[in-house]
């Protein structure tokens, strides 16, 4: 199984396997890169602590605490960015690591982001990938970035502040409002900006479905793209109903993605269909802003997501992760339900590796039309630009 080399983990069961579901990759490999010993000292303290904003080349990647914004252990957190002055194009970066709706889950996703954990991302994933300052392959290496970090458990959509998972304490699933808050914040930092990206791995990727309406929202006319990383938006059965359902209901998704998706999500009932949010949001995105540019990229047998979603077996009272056939029909699925979206294209490759934008940047490749082979900076520079394709099966 093939990771990021800052999730390198020994795993002994199936179960502990499922831990590692929806993770880029980063907050695993930040709790070790602290305990190695990583401080603030990588970083620009000054800068850190007035969030000031730099001039002259590409600067340092700056901390802006956000005082709405909060961790589900209750702690403070808020965003980093870099800004390369001049720069009128922008990326904001959703990032993974785990979920939390059961005693299994909740044990291996971060609970809190400040500072201290800053320094590991600074130090491990700033140049690599989208983040890369110097990547020739890399389409965004000039624009501003935002960097949103992820420690509220419920893919940065929840908005239930009390909520207990079985087994849990009362924990503060509010993802979604830390990234409404982070968006006041962050935009007087980019004045005059002409484009977005909103792209995130894994958690995050499931993130940019879940907020692009906010985010679309708060540019008005600019243009933003999509690029989801390894959160596929399975409908069911490959995400179950079951599934779907306690995780909408334990987040508060009534509140955040389903009332954005209004009568999109409802159900024959007329009300939400909390089953079945995870496609019927990505429908519902296609319908509203059909001129803007959506994507999809994952491996046929994601050694990560196969496992989160083998959770839903049995009506969600067993576990027993996705085969690779289950797997590659669901992605194949949400591409057939998307068709009707000239925008919305796939990059999908073999194998079982999990999240391609950071570490996995320069090696992925899927194959083409004419059965050539089409690298993933090259599918992704392609969809930044605006011309979209399905790669892959």
């Amino acid at each position: 199984m093939s990771k990021s080399p800052h999730r390198a983990v020994s795993i002994s069961s199936a179960v502990a396997l499922a831990l590692l579901a929806c993770g880029s990759g980063s907050s695993g490999g930040m709790a070790a890169a602290v305990d190695a010993g990583v401080d603030d000292a990588s970083l620009d303290a000054t800068a850190l602590d007035t969030g000031s904003v730099v001039t002259g080349p590409a600067g340092p990647w700056l901390w802006m605490p956000v005082a709405d914004s909060h961790c589900r252990d209750g702690s403070g957190t808020g965003f980093a960015y870099t800004i390369n002055p001049g720069a009128t194009q922008l990326m904001i970066f959703l990032e993974g690591g785990g979920v939390c709706f059961n005693s299994v889950t909740c044990d291996s996703n971060a609970s809190k982001f400040g500072q201290t954990e800053l320094a590991t991302f600074t130090s491990s994933e700033t140049s690599h990938g989208v983040f890369s300052r110097f990547d020739p392959k890399n389409p965004v290496k000039d624009w501003n970035m935002v960097y949103i970090p992820y420690c509220t458990g419920d893919l940065h959509g929840g908005a239930n502040p009390g909520g207990t998972p079985p087994g849990q304490a009362p924990q503060q699933f509010v993802g979604y409002g830390n990234v409404a808050a982070d968006l006041i914040a962050l935009k007087p930092l980019f004045p005059g900006t002409t484009r977005v990206l909103l792209t995130g791995v894994s958690a995050g990727g499931m993130g940019t479905v879940i907020n692009y309406d906010q985010v679309a929202t708060a540019f008005g006319a600019v243009p933003v793209t999509l690029v989801n990383d390894s959160g596929p938006t399975f409908a069911s059965p490959y995400l179950a109903t079951c599934m779907q359902s306690q995780l909408s209901e334990l987040w508060g998704f009534d509140k955040t993605v389903l009332a954005a998706c209004g009568a999109d999500c409802v159900g024959d009932g007329g009300t939400a269909a909390v089953g079945a949010f995870a496609i019927n949001t990505m429908r519902h995105l296609a319908k509203k802003y059909p001129n803007r540019v959506f994507g999809l990229m994952d491996s046929t047998d994601d050694s990560d997501i196969t496992k989160l979603y083998g959770f839903g077996a049995s009506n969600c009272t067993g576990y027993v992760p996705l085969d690779q056939p289950q797997f590659t029909a669901g992605l194949l699925d949400v591409r057939a339900q998307l068709a009707f979206d000239k925008n919305f294209g796939t990059f999908y490759f073999a194998g079982t590796d999990h999240t391609t934008l950071v570490y996995f940047f320069e090696t992925h490749a899927a194959v083409g039309d004419g059965g050539a082979a089409v690298a993933a900076s090259d599918w992704f520079s392609q969809m930044v630009a605006g011309t979209v394709s399905n790669v892959g099966p």
